[in-house]
């Protein structure tokens, strides 16, 4: 971070290191479906000095333009009811943004993840013993 201009001061070992972040991310986001924030977040982290603020805002504006692509192209082959999706998430999100603290909802966060890799490593499991 150049503190004189208060933004990201881009060199080549910080661009290389974010392309690989990024590379990765894409790769396992593509194979597995995780998202990109378990990569990005901690990637920005380490090869940057952005504030924390800063990095999450990244995070969320790439899954904002991600899940956006993905809402409008369920929306137009026509297997997403957009009302109820975007209601039902404002929903929840006000209810559980107003109740939780910071880590609470990264502990809530890491449970769901939990529970998703073991049912998935079951599943796969399962899979290759018919």
């Amino acid at each position: 971070m150049n503190p004189a201009i208060g933004k990201l001061q881009w060199s080549l070992p910080c661009a290389r290191a974010l392309m690989f972040a990024g590379s990765i991310a894409g790769f396992l986001s593509g194979l597995l479906g995780v998202g990109g924030g378990f990569i990005i977040v901690p990637a920005l982290k380490r090869y940057t000095d952005l504030p924390i603020k800063s990095i999450v805002a990244t995070s969320l504006g790439v899954l904002a333009i991600v899940t956006g692509g993905g809402a409008i192209f369920s929306a137009a082959s026509g297997s997403l009811n957009i009302l109820v999706a975007a209601l039902g998430g404002l929903l929840i999100g006000l209810l559980l943004g107003k109740k939780l603290s910071g880590p609470h909802t990264q502990l809530i966060f890491s449970l769901f993840t939990l529970v998703i890799a073991v049912s998935l490593f079951i599943k796969g499991v399962l899979t290759l013993n018919p």
